[in-house]
């Protein structure tokens, strides 16, 4: 469901400046989609087609500042997905929750409910 919010806002125009901004994303030339198979899920890749970058994202909803984000990132890391040929992988956290994470590791990129809107 929270990947589906995302994904809205990334293709509705008049709501995604800070989602681009957050996610590095310089025009709208990139490609939406996700990869699932038996072992693992990656809620939402995004091929940017200029920057040959696939941005790889972990979206969850969850409502405790208290989070370990730094385990999240990792499960990430660990996933394996069919980088597209001559891209190379950027991960990022969706964290959906109200207020806002506790990120004290700024190498973990981090999108809350307010970048979006």
């Amino acid at each position: 469901m929270f990947e589906k919010i995302v994904r809205y806002v990334l293709n509705c125009r008049s709501m995604k400046e800070p989602i681009f901004k957050k996610l590095d994303l310089r025009n709208e030339n990139f490609e939406l989609t996700q990869y699932w198979d038996k072992q693992q899920q990656i809620d939402l890749i995004v091929n940017h087609l200029d920057d040959r970058i696939s941005r790889a994202s972990e979206i969850k909803w969850m409502n405790d500042a208290r989070i370990n984000l730094k385990n999240i990132f990792s499960d990430l890391e660990e996933k394996e997905y069919p980088v597209p040929k001559n891209f190379h992988r950027k991960n990022y956290l969706a964290i959906f929750m109200v207020g806002k994470t506790k990120n004290t590791n700024h190498r973990i990129p981090v999108i809350c409910v307010s970048d979006l809107f």
